[in-house]
């Protein structure tokens, strides 16, 4: 398992850290304080030895994550990673995280199981969900760690900007094949939509990508880390130049060389994707989900997460078929928003979400589910382009297959 180490200035600092972190992960996880120094006169200060004797006392062989407060701390910690031997140092993470709220979150992690880039990635973002909180919308989200290790975290960065050419944007269907093509390369690679000013956005994450919000003209960076940061680069450069797919069906010109848009449906127009051939009249029913059940309160962490496993497999299989009919009957457009759903239903981004809320909070996993989707389908409405903002939609309906599954319903009514 991951081990923890804090460092801070203030030894009771560092070991109160440490208590919030050990109840977040139950004491299951390795957690050491190195904080103060030996000097009773003045013991405020951060000690290189303390910090080497803190992280050999939590490597278990699977790798530690140094949080530092202030900035001799980082040099502490810099200067101990020194002394390590050669063979321990590669597994050694220093994470500019935020101390407090990156602990816990790295302390839920680690207790979950998930690997060193998954737990440095979601402390660096620990901070996220207060700014949200606090209405600090406007100030972006801590970027992703090209440093983190695990898969992709060395090398040099390597960078590119594109423009989106296709009329929809990355929307659900390219946003899908993006994350499929960028899962390929052993590289790290996030996103940022320069036009919007958005923070950096995981490649590996259909969430994170649809939330870009990028339309037709709008300028992405593109940053890749790794042994195949450039082969990546090259190829997520290439796809997204080229239209992701879609310039191939290019609307039509209006007189004067300008592309008609598409006209906005009215009040008492309904848009759809058809079922079977052929026309039909009678009165008009719209179909509506069955209302949730009560949500299940709180019970063992292990066991809720294996309840929302298996609820996410079927949800998975019964995605998949809706797929792979689509495809065959409706074609590569159609089927789109069923792939994109499948990416939603694995993204790490939103498994990682919901894996704290059952260990931090104690939820259950109907809580935890429906709180983080519709969280991310309230992100996706908001954005301001009116395809994108729609697929809040698809984000809904593919939640709630996981959702009928966990409260044991069937059907819609």
């Amino acid at each position: 398992m991951i081990g923890l180490v804090i460092v801070s200035h203030s030894a009771t600092l560092a070991e109160g850290v440490c208590e919030l972190a050990r109840q977040a992960s139950r004491g299951q996880v390795p957690i050491a304080a190195a904080g103060g120094i030996a000097d009773p006169e003045n013991p405020i200060g951060t000690d290189a030895f303390r910090v080497l004797q803190a992280i050999e006392a939590v490597d278990t062989g699977e790798g530690v994550l140094v949080l530092m407060d202030l900035g001799s701390a980082v040099l502490s910690a810099e200067t101990a990673l020194d002394l390590i031997d050669a063979a321990r140092r590669p597994r050694v993470v220093l994470c500019p995280a935020p101390l407090v709220e990156g602990a816990v979150a790295a302390a839920s992690l680690a207790a979950a199981g998930a690997a060193m880039a998954e737990i440095a990635r979601e402390a660096r973002q620990a901070l996220a969900g207060k700014l949200a909180q606090l209405d600090q919308g406007g100030e972006p989200a801590p970027a992703p760690s090209l440093a983190d290790a695990g898969q992709g975290g060395e090398g040099p960065c390597q960078e590119a900007t594109v423009t989106i050419p296709n009329r929809l944007g990355l929307h659900a269907r390219p946003a899908a094949q993006l994350v499929r093509l960028a899962r390929h390369f052993s590289a790290r690679v996030t996103l940022e939509n320069l036009s919007r000013d958005s923070a950096p956005a995981a490649a590996d994450s259909i969430n994170a990508i649809l939330s870009l919000g990028a339309r037709q003209g709008h300028r992405l960076r593109i940053r890749a880390h790794g042994a195949a940061a450039p082969e990546a680069l090259a190829a997520l450069a290439h796809f997204l130049e080229s239209g992701s797919g879609e310039m191939e069906k290019a609307a039509p010109e209006l007189p004067g060389g300008r592309p008609q848009s598409p006209a906005p449906p009215s009040p008492r127009q309904l848009s759809g994707i058809p079922a079977a051939a052929g026309i039909a009249i009678g009165p008009l029913l719209k179909l509506r989900s069955a209302a949730p059940l009560a949500p299940r309160a709180g019970g063992d962490p292990e066991e809720e997460r294996q309840r929302l496993r298996t609820a996410i497999e079927a949800a998975q299989a019964e995605t998949r078929t809706l797929y792979e009919w689509s495809q065959a009957h409706l074609g590569a457009d159609a089927a789109g928003v069923f792939d994109a759903q499948l990416l939603f239903l694995e993204d790490p981004g939103l498994l990682a979400a919901i894996e704290r809320r059952l260990a931090v909070e104690r939820a259950g996993a109907e809580i935890a589910w429906q709180a983080e989707t519709t969280a991310f389908a309230g992100r996706l409405g908001a954005l301001d382009d009116p395809y994108l903002s729609a697929r809040a939609a698809d984000v809904t309906d593919v939640a709630e297959r996981v959702l009928r599954r966990l409260t044991g319903q069937t059907g819609a009514a």
